[in-house]
């Protein structure tokens, strides 16, 4: 198990659990995952705009820290966790409740 960081424009922005680095840029590289970061936001604005280098890089000691929290907390198993290091905001969420 190892943990690692993707940083989007110098910014750590998710902490990911994976068995490897490669399992780690595998998930990264997933349709699903990059169209999560387009849609999800941080301070109005999208995680990522599809255009900026996605960087994986190994956790600085507090990120590494929050993250075991964090799937020690859920009961989660650490390979299969995702953790975002910035508030996150699903615009759709606002849509549903217009409705």
């Amino acid at each position: 198990m190892s943990v690692h960081i993707l940083e989007i424009r110098g910014e750590a922005i998710v902490a990911l659990g994976a068995e490897s680095q490669i399992e780690a840029e595998q998930i990264v590289e997933e349709d699903f995952f990059r169209s999560d970061l387009m849609s999800l936001e941080t301070e109005g604005k999208p995680l990522w705009n599809g255009i900026d280098e996605l960087f994986l890089r190994d956790p600085y000691p507090e990120e590494f820290a929050a993250f075991q929290s964090a799937v020690q907390k859920a009961g989660a198993e650490i390979d299969d966790y995702v953790l975002f290091l910035v508030p996150v905001t699903d615009p759709s969420d606002d849509l549903l409740e217009e409705k």
